[in-house]
């Protein structure tokens, strides 16, 4: 995954679920250095079992289920809605 779709999917969840802006740079270096890598724990507003996952090169998110709320939901489906598109447009 190329340095502009690992940046583009962090504004995603820094948008959609409060993933903290600032660690964005770590992840990018992380999803670089690890070509492999399937989740990135980021928490924001989904609690702590918010996650970003790569399953073949699409993205989506998740939580803890037990964590689930209405906005939480809302905040995952639209910020999957956005990683789906990004990851299909290559």
């Amino acid at each position: 995954m190329d340095r502009t779709t690992l940046r583009e999917a962090w504004v995603i969840v820094v948008e959609e679920c409060g993933a903290n802006f600032k660690d964005g740079a770590a992840f990018i270096r992380y999803g670089l250095d690890h070509p492999d890598w399937t989740e990135w724990r980021f928490q924001g507003k989904l609690g702590f079992g918010g996650k970003l996952w790569n399953h073949n090169g699409k993205l989506y998110v998740a939580y803890y289920a037990e964590d689930e709320t209405p906005e939480r939901y809302e905040m995952m489906q639209k910020a999957n809605k956005r990683l789906a598109e990004l990851t299909s447009a290559g």
